[in-house]
C-alpha cells in the first residue's frame, strides 16, 4: 500500500468542515471572575485597613471579624461584577457576528 492513499471514507479534515471566520471567541468566565475577586480584595484590604485606623474601630468588641466580613463582602461583590463583566463581553462578541 503506498502512502498517498486517500483518507478513510467518512473522515473530513478539520479544516474543510470548520470555517475560521465563524468561530466565536467567548471570554473565559473563571478568569473574569478570578480577576473580579482579586480586585474585590484588594479593594476591601484598603477599605477596612482604614476603617481598623479610625475612630469607629475602637468601640467594637472584635474589629477582626468585621474587617473578615469587608473582606468576603468585597470578593463576593467583586466576583459579581467580574461575572457581569464576562456576561456583557460575550453579549458584545454576538452582536459582532
Amino acid at each position: 500500500m503506498s502512502e498517498e492513499q486517500s483518507p478513510v471514507p467518512g473522515e473530513v479534515e478539520v479544516e474543510d468542515v470548520v470555517d475560521p471566520t465563524a468561530v466565536r471567541r467567548a471570554p473565559r468566565y473563571g478568569r473574569f471572575i478570578g480577576v473580579g475577586i482579586v480586585l474585590g480584595l484588594v479593594v476591601a484590604l484598603g477599605v477596612g485597613g482604614s476603617w481598623l485606623q479610625s475612630d469607629a474601630a475602637e468601640s467594637v468588641f472584635k474589629p477582626g471579624v468585621y474587617f473578615t466580613v469587608i473582606l468576603v463582602a468585597g470578593a463576593a461583590l467583586g466576583a459579581a461584577i467580574g461575572g457581569l463583566w464576562a456576561v456583557l463581553a460575550d453579549r458584545r462578541s454576538l452582536r459582532d457576528r
